[in-house]
């Protein structure tokens, strides 16, 4: 059973499990799930974003960061950053 511990920063708020696999920041609205110390996914108020063991964020699914009207599914070829190409 993982142990799960609330910290405040100067108003902001953060749930993590003991080994920091999953965090919730209640004042960025983020929802962040590790694999070691890479990202695996992060969801946030512009969609869900995926990464792959190289931690290189390669699916995007929801607004585009240069268009946010844009909504989509975003995909990119191994290790390319699928937010640096979209243009954000």
């Amino acid at each position: 059973m993982a142990i799960i511990k609330s910290v405040a920063y100067s108003g902001d708020s953060r749930t993590s499990t003991n080994n920091g696999s999953i965090e919730i920041n209640e004042g960025t609205g983020e929802i962040i799930i590790r694999k070691g110390a890479k990202v695996a996914t992060r969801i946030d108020s512009q969609g869900f974003t995926f990464s792959p063991p190289s931690g290189v964020r390669q699916i995007h699914i929801g607004s585009n960061p240069s268009n946010v009207s844009d909504v989509g599914v975003y995909v990119t070829k191994p290790g390319v950053d699928v937010i640096t190409a979209l243009g954000g």
